[in-house]
């Protein structure tokens, strides 16, 4: 990834991370996507070498309470948003169909 940007990067990497949770939580029942859950672990795991190598996630954030509360808030805000995002799309997708 090129991002130097910092902030910008990790917004980047948030909402990646938010679209293939998402996308993780929605195969959960389908017993037919071995090969996409395989690839959205691959990219999970990338994510965090990403997070850890470029944006220095590590022992130090995992120490304070505080912060990884914040990163949870931060990670549901970007889900949350991400969702909005879909279903914004979705419903104007939907008016220009007649639904």
């Amino acid at each position: 990834m090129l991002e130097t940007d910092k902030s910008v990067l990790f917004t980047r990497v948030e909402v990646a991370e938010a679209a293939i949770l998402s996308r993780r939580d929605a195969l959960e029942h389908d017993s037919s996507s071995q090969t996409e859950r395989g690839a959205i672990e691959d990219a999970l795991v990338k994510l965090r070498v990403l997070k850890r190598d470029r944006l220095h996630f590590g022992d130090a954030e995992q120490e304070c309470g505080f912060f990884a509360e914040a990163q949870i808030i931060k990670r549901v805000s970007a889900l949350i948003f991400f969702h909005f995002c879909i279903f914004t799309h979705r419903a104007r997708v939907g008016k220009r169909l007649g639904f």
